[in-house]
């Protein structure tokens, strides 16, 4: 996963590296947009500025006093000058463009007080004038009016003559050939690395299924734990590796027709527009990917740098050192999830910005949506809070056995939101945090048993103690169960009795989670004993348990 995010970032870095750059004339801060006009402010003016456009490519900026009522001047030039281009850019009924563009020439002179930019060739002797440079514009420029015009007037130059160039018929065929050609090639080339792509999946599930039998082998097999370790390492380590390579692949083929596609819209003067946008729109969503997935990486080293931390502090029992085995990879995987959906959340809010929604628009109308849906917001909230409270306190982890609402099984997993549970019948519970009422944790530190059996009335209730209370320190000391049950017994002793029946009963600390299986113990070697001294059973009797101590 890690090589998969590292890929992305550098594909999209070598995507940001193709995009079109801005052909803009020397100028301060640019404050407006090719939409529109904006106001720019100076130590002694303000300014209306807009941007000229051809085939939605911006040229320079056009200033003026800003206006008071009405459209800014900026805006009102900025259309005429638009129009003087489509003008020189016109082509006739065979769509062969109106001008030449071997000939075509664009010149700025001085025409009394103001400077003018005009433009003919041979089969236009007339000039056509397109735009009057202003004192204003030398003023925005911060230069004088000859320097901007002349900086204007190589900008128009050189890009009405590539505009001409694009729509002459022969360069149209031209590059409707080179599309074709290109278009072949990558077909070809995307059978190919789909062909790989097909062989690496086999190799991935291979590699799988052997990850699988390691997983066996480290449980048992032949070998050293460390060997069986470093065996399973190397295979996981292919796996990544195979997994990287085919993410590689797969962004290779998506990159080559998402260039190829906007390199073959920019050939034509009336998709350059939509070219230009795919690009730096495409650019923009990459690096907001790139920031994220660089966000999520340094969040999931601080979230497992911190747990590390979290466990190896020092703690005055085993029994706390043993619970926070669970209670650091539960609170970490809940603050990971949230960290991922916050982000993803925050990455699509800026990716909308730039498919041009206004991110503020989106925050209002996020605020009117959240409005509308005002009740389950509060229950969402009501079940994050009552979450961070569970991780917190340390109520229930992942792993632990509880009763929740009724509900009793093994918490399979927990978020800040909702807990789900296994119970017994091996259906899965889901519960919001928020509608929680009560909770039983039968294995936080350490767990018990509470043991009850009924002998007959005839029985010597003190054999019968004896053959119980062997029966649970032989257990404690066998190998197998080391640990697990924890000595000495809590209580033991005779709880109730009457003429049917003699209730002995029990209470031991075991380990988390092992009652069940110390219970399943106990049962039978009670019953052994039982047997051998001749003891016999009372009726089933249905107790409260009321711990004594």
């Amino acid at each position: 996963m890690k090589h998969r995010k590292w890929l992305i970032v550098v594909m999209s870095l070598l995507l940001c590296g193709f995009a079109e750059m801005r052909v803009d004339a020397q100028s301060l801060p640019l404050v407006g947009t090719a939409s529109g006009a904006s106001l720019y402010s100076t130590q002694n003016d303000l300014y209306s500025t807009a941007d000229v456009d051809l085939d939605g490519v911006p040229l320079f900026r056009v200033a003026a006093p800003a206006a008071v009522n009405g459209q800014p001047a900026a805006v009102k030039r900025a259309l005429l000058v638009e129009s003087a281009l489509q003008q020189l850019v016109a082509t006739d009924a065979r769509g062969m463009p109106l001008y030449d563009p071997a000939t075509f020439h664009v010149w700025a002179h001085r025409d009394g007080d103001e400077i003018t930019i005009d433009a003919n060739d041979t089969r236009h002797p007339t000039a056509l004038t397109i735009l009057t440079v202003t004192s204003t514009d030398g003023k925005y420029q911060q230069t004088t009016p000859e320097d901007v015009a002349a900086s204007w007037q190589s900008i128009l130059q050189s890009a009405l003559v590539d505009a001409l160039r694009k729509r002459e018929p022969s360069i149209e065929r031209l590059h409707g050939r080179q599309i074709a050609q290109v278009a072949v090639a990558i077909a070809i080339g995307t059978v190919l690395l789909l062909l790989a792509l097909k062989s690496l999946h086999r190799r991935i599930s291979t590699v799988t299924d052997e990850l699988a039998e390691r997983e066996v082998l480290t449980l048992a097999g032949p070998g050293t734990d460390l060997d069986k370790k470093l065996r399973r390492s190397a295979t996981l380590h292919r796996l990544r590796m195979l997994s990287a390579a085919g993410g590689a692949l797969s962004w290779l083929i998506v990159l080559s027709w998402f260039i190829a596609a906007t390199w073959a819209l920019g050939l034509f003067s009336q998709t350059t527009a939509l070219a230009r946008s795919l690009f730096h729109g495409a650019s923009a969503i990459g690096i907001i990917g790139i920031g994220t997935a660089l966000a999520n990486h340094f969040f999931d080293f601080a979230i497992a740098r911190a747990a590390s931390t979290w466990k190896i502090r020092q703690y005055l029992t085993s029994e706390e050192q043993a619970r926070i085995l669970l209670r650091v990879p539960t609170a970490a995987s809940a603050v990971s999830r949230f960290k991922a959906l916050a982000l993803v959340m925050l990455a699509i809010l800026l990716s909308l910005g730039q498919l041009g929604l206004p991110v503020g628009s989106v925050v209002t109308i996020g605020s009117v949506a959240a409005l509308a849906v005002t009740f389950g917001a509060q229950n969402v909230l009501k079940d994050v809070a009552a979450g961070i409270t569970v991780l917190y306190e340390d109520q229930y982890a992942v792993g632990d056995f509880v009763s929740i609402n009724g509900h009793t099984g093994l918490v399979e997993e927990l978020t800040l939101r909702m807990v789900m549970i296994r119970d017994l019948a091996g259906s899965v519970v889901t519960i919001s945090h928020g509608s929680v009422t009560g909770v039983s944790n039968y294995s936080r530190i350490w767990s018990r048993i509470d043991y009850q059996i009924s002998i007959g009335p005839e029985a010597d209730p003190e054999a019968a103690v004896d053959a119980v209370r062997t029966s649970i320190e032989e257990l404690a000391k066998a190998p197998e169960s080391k640990g697990a049950l924890l000595l000495p017994i809590e209580w033991i002793g005779v709880d109730a009795f009457s003429k049917e029946w003699t209730l002995i009963r029990a209470s031991i600390r075991t380990a988390p989670l092992q009652q069940f299986a110390l219970r399943r113990e106990i049962n039978g070697r009670v019953r052994r004993r039982l047997a051998e001294s001749g003891i016999g059973y009372g009726p089933p009797i249905e107790t409260q348990y009321i711990p004594i101590f």
